[in-house]
């Protein structure tokens, strides 16, 4: 028994994680931060990040947790036994004390609980949301914890059996899961409902599913420190301080991308700009990475940062610096998301753009255009640079959030009303045009309106009986705006007409005629 507890303690002090291991690093002097270097830029070619405060704390702060209902920080410090409380402000508003060689810290959204696995005194302490220590429960050496929000039970991770041991909500050990050797991190993955479990010693993640069984195990390198969960892309990043890099797994459980960052310990994701920041414990920086998996900011911090967190409401992101006992607080560094436009009803090679309300524009001959935007809400325009097609829906907003958005835009071509204008006709007769060999069929109207893209096109006016038009063809022009054209009738005299008018002058001219003959016998008679 007591060549293995030598065993524990020995491993434990290379982590830096057991009860005994706390005197070795409390030998590290206090670093006096001047209030020169309390907030300052830092001057990097890639950095955009900003050192906001430092807050002093206990003896070796190894963990946090961000309480998203009280929005209180909550710094574990290893080497005086207790839990600092800092306040939104980041203003220490309170300590509250726990077990020996307190190691991590776990919030409960559901009762508003806080979990501390203590390793050296073999508990768990639970802290209430008044600050107040309401239990304690009896794990040995517990290391690491994560929350399951799907079943509301804790997985606490055990360094010398290696196993993983689960806590209801009522505070009670409900099952064992074994694991690799030297279980020193834990994360839960909502998407798929499954427990990730990081060994030390064993060069492999072990899967547990649901039901509390091990479904997988994924090979990995070795000295595995952290895990975090990406919520945005649902992978899950390890560290391996033994290869000094950060393997990505997909949610298929593989292996898709490896970066290579110096000495990496804890590690938390930023749901506010997507990215993954990564404590460089012997750097003494903290490791920036994107959301397509590249480096994109240094930022030095203090001595041996160790754990990192992230206040999930603003972005701001705390490390807690092991050796120096102080807490860096970081201004997040706005990632950038794409907002993918894609539009169909535009002919081949025709170039539209999109303009955001702040004169922002981008233009594509292509049927994609992509714009890179932080988070926030963003309105605009899409319109084509002949204005010859117009979008169905071409102002609009599009919301980013922390990952991509694709907005589907349809073009129809613009169409302008042109009125033929008749007049000279009676009311209800019927009339006839063609415009660019296309009749209209019979118009009743006076009016009679086409829709017409830009353009110029010709048109006739067919022949109505008995009527002519001062102008029988001609064309009409368009041009970015409505348009009309007057057609006038006037009355023709047809054959038939002139026909009748020969039979009535000379019916008018017979009865002439006979009236002159009449007078005539009339005058005869009376001589």
């Amino acid at each position: 028994m007591k060549n293995h507890t030598l065993r524990v303690i020995t491993i434990l002090i290379v982590l830096g994680f057991a009860a005994t291991s706390f005197s070795v690093i409390s030998n590290f002097s206090v670093e006096k931060i001047s209030l020169k270097d309390k907030i300052k830029i830092l001057d990097k070619p890639m950095s955009s990040s900003i050192i906001m405060d430092t807050i002093l704390v206990g003896s070796t702060p190894v963990a946090m947790a961000y309480d998203s209902m009280n929005s209180n920080l909550y710094v574990v410090n290893r080497g005086s036994n207790d839990i600092t409380v800092i306040n939104n402000t980041n203003k220490i508003i309170g300590s509250i004390e726990v077990g020996s060689s307190p190691n991590d810290i776990a919030f409960d959204p559901l009762n508003g609980c806080l979990y501390v696995t203590n390793t050296g005194s073999n508990n768990v302490t639970v802290i209430n949301d008044k600050n107040k220590v309401v239990d304690s429960i009896s794990i040995k050496h517990p290391v690491a914890l994560a929350f399951d929000s799907l079943n509301g039970d804790l997985y606490v991770t055990c360094c010398d059996s290696a196993n993983v041991s689960v806590i209801n909500d009522i505070n009670n050990v409900i099952d064992t899961i074994p694991v690799g050797k030297l279980p020193i991190s834990v994360a839960f993955d909502p998407l798929n409902g499954y427990i990730y479990v990081a060994s030390f010693e064993s060069k492999y993640l072990t899967v547990i599913n649901d039901t509390n069984s091990v479904v997988d195990k994924i090979p990995v390198c070795y000295e595995l420190k952290s895990l975090v969960y990406d919520s945005l892309n649902g992978f899950m990043y390890v560290s391996e301080r033994g290869s000094n890099r950060v393997m990505v797994i997909n949610n298929t459980n593989k292996v898709v991308d490896t970066i290579q960052v110096n000495d990496p310990a804890g590690m938390a994701f930023n749901s506010v700009n997507g990215y993954i920041y990564v404590a460089s414990c012997d750097c003494n920086n903290v490791t920036v990475i994107n959301n397509t998996n590249k480096i994109v900011e240094s930022i030095s911090v203090g001595l041996e940062p160790i754990a990192i967190t992230v206040n999930s409401a603003n972005g701001y992101v705390y490390v807690a610096n092991a050796a120096s006992n102080n807490i860096s607080v970081i201004s997040p560094i706005q990632g950038t998301y794409p907002a993918e436009f894609s539009e169909s009803g535009l002919p081949s090679g025709t170039v539209w753009n999109v303009i955001l309300g702040n004169g922002t524009s981008e233009q594509s001959r292509g049927n994609t255009l992509t714009m890179c935007l932080s988070n926030g809400n963003y309105q605009y325009r899409v319109v084509t640079s002949d204005h010859e097609y117009r979008a169905l829906e071409y102002s609009s907003s599009v919301h980013l959030a922390g990952g991509a958005q694709q907005i589907k835009i349809q073009f129809t071509m613009v169409t302008y009303s042109v009125m033929f204008r008749e007049t000279g006709l009676p009311s209800g007769t019927t009339w006839y045009l063609n415009i660019e060999g296309h009749d209209s069929g019979p118009i009743s109207d006076s009016n009679y309106t086409i829709s017409l893209p830009n353009g110029t096109y010709s048109y006739t006016i067919i022949t109505v009986s008995g009527y002519s038009t001062t102008k029988s063809s001609g064309s009409v022009n368009v041009k970015g705006n409505d348009t009309s054209q007057t057609v006038t009738f006037y009355p023709t005299h047809s054959n038939l007409f002139d026909t009748e008018l020969y039979i009535i002058i000379g019916a008018i001219g017979a009865i002439i005629l006979l009236g002159m003959v009449v007078l005539i016998w009339i005058r005869r008679i009376k001589k």
